[in-house]
């Protein structure tokens, strides 16, 4: 038993100085591929560590930025909704008010047309298009209705509103008087 204890001592010396010193070349050679083999592990612990964080932090942005997107787009539609209603505003309070906005509203859908557009100064050939059928279209539903109240309906002189209804031959150029002209215009 004696000589077993100095030989796990001697065991425990060559293992303390296997690791201080190296006595062979090919050990020399053998701990310094596992000192790299451990800093290129470290380094790449921390490529993938950093790769990872940039990827949380790439997916966070991307969420914000959605986030923000979302918001943006309902602010934008209920700026919309704001645009449509005070474009209806002189509108809605008047006798038939309800029928003219909806008769706009619809027009404009089947246009493609933004209401506030419709309603507009805007000049291009869809917004004319949309607004002269809606013209004609409220003309139909509502024909009691005066050339005046219509262009107050679309913010128009009433002469432009007879111009329109004259290009779509709902209406004649003169109102007919006579029995004999009313059956001329009408026929």
């Amino acid at each position: 038993m004696g000589a077993e204890a100095p030989c796990r001592a001697e065991e425990k010396g060559r293992v303390m100085a296997a690791t201080s010193e190296p006595r062979t070349l090919e050990e020399m050679h053998s701990r310094n591929r596992l000192a790299h083999e451990r800093t290129e592990k470290a380094v790449r612990v921390r490529r993938l560590a950093k790769a990872r964080e940039i990827a949380r932090r790439s997916q966070e942005a991307w969420a914000s930025l959605i986030r923000s997107d979302l918001r943006l787009r309902r602010e934008m539609e209920r700026q919309a909704r704001l645009n449509e209603a005070a474009a209806f505003r002189h509108i809605i309070n008047r006798p038939d008010g309800e029928t003219i906005a909806a008769i706009i509203t619809e027009t404009a859908r089947h246009h493609d047309v933004p209401v506030v557009n419709l309603m507009g100064p805007g000049k291009s050939h869809p917004v004319i298009a949309a607004r002269w059928d809606a013209i004609a279209a409220v003309h139909q539903a509502l024909p009691h209705l005066s050339s005046l109240r219509l262009g107050h309906a679309f913010r128009r002189d009433h002469t432009t509103i007879l111009n329109v209804l004259r290009r779509h031959h709902l209406r004649v150029a003169a109102r007919a008087t006579t029995p004999d002209s009313m059956e001329k215009a009408r026929g």
